[in-house]
């Protein structure tokens, strides 16, 4: 054959190639203890009997939220009554999450109000703050402001009262060399310098995260879906600071690549997905 017939052929087959879209991988979902692995959709269909579901995150990884609003519209579909805790947003902004659901705010109103408590892109979550307000599932702010955990994470906890500390049941990291090895081994170079009471300044947040979400339980009857990062859901974070509230049922759904880091150990996470 010659050269241009073996061009065109090759011209043709690498066309027929494009034609055929490729299909994106199918998340699946390692069980843990074990490993037994679902397809997504059929994973989705096992949950929703626990009062929380935490599902954490990489902030900017798109596929992380997607996988949250998953889970969420999969619950709700199935006719669950369900509240978002959100670690977006603090306490003192809970007016502005209730105006957003009940329609009386505007999208770009919304957006800036965000902007001012997360700095992350609006868009990697609006998907489900839109399916939120659509549907009227409330929106909930846990975490406390990012100023108190800045001034904790220089100066530590002695500012903080004797009874707040007591009232969401905070022990220091020095307590707790384990949740220590977390943190240290999550912490970020953004997040290096002259910080050093990083550990408790998470800790704090992790209590007071807890301590919302107990306050969440025992007022409503709903499956509360937990958003927030994957260091504050992992096992030894935020669920156990909640079980000195209380104890109740939940599961853990966590990124693979949080599962990678953490060796996939089922005593941090119930759920990887991939």
């Amino acid at each position: 054959m010659k050269k241009s017939g073996l061009l065109i052929l090759f011209l043709f087959l690498l066309s027929a190639c494009a034609a055929i879209p490729l299909r994106p991988p199918q998340k699946t979902v390692s069980i843990q203890p074990g490993g037994e692995t679902l397809p997504f959709p059929q994973f989705l269909g096992s949950i929703g009997n626990e009062k929380m579901i935490f599902i954490g995150e990489q902030h900017d990884r798109k596929k992380d939220h997607r996988a949250q609003y998953e889970v969420i519209e999969q619950l709700h579909k199935r006719g669950k009554k369900i509240t978002i805790a959100l670690e977006m947003f603090s306490t003192a902004m809970q007016w502005s999450l209730d105006e957003w659901v009940a329609g009386g705010m505007g999208e770009e109103d919304f957006k800036n109000i965000y902007y001012f408590e997360w700095q992350m892109s609006y868009y990697l979550y609006r998907d489900i703050f839109l399916f939120a307000r659509k549907n009227k599932i409330p929106l909930v702010g846990i975490n406390e402001s990012e100023s108190l955990i800045q001034e904790v994470a220089r100066k530590g906890t002695k500012q903080l009262s004797k009874e707040a500390l007591e009232s969401v049941k905070f022990t220091p990291c020095s307590a707790d060399p384990g949740y220590a090895k977390i943190i240290q081994g999550m912490q970020k170079p953004a997040h290096s310098g002259p910080i050093p009471y990083f550990c408790d300044a998470q800790r704090i947040r992790d209590h007071v995260i807890a301590y919302y979400i107990a306050r969440l339980a025992e007022t409503r009857e709903d499956t509360i879906v937990v958003l927030l990062g994957g260091m504050h859901a992992v096992r030894p974070a935020v669920p156990k600071a909640l079980q000195k509230h209380g104890s109740y049922k939940y599961k853990i759904l966590m990124p693979g690549e949080y599962g990678r880091l953490l060796g996939i150990d089922s005593k941090k996470a119930d759920y990887i997905w991939y």
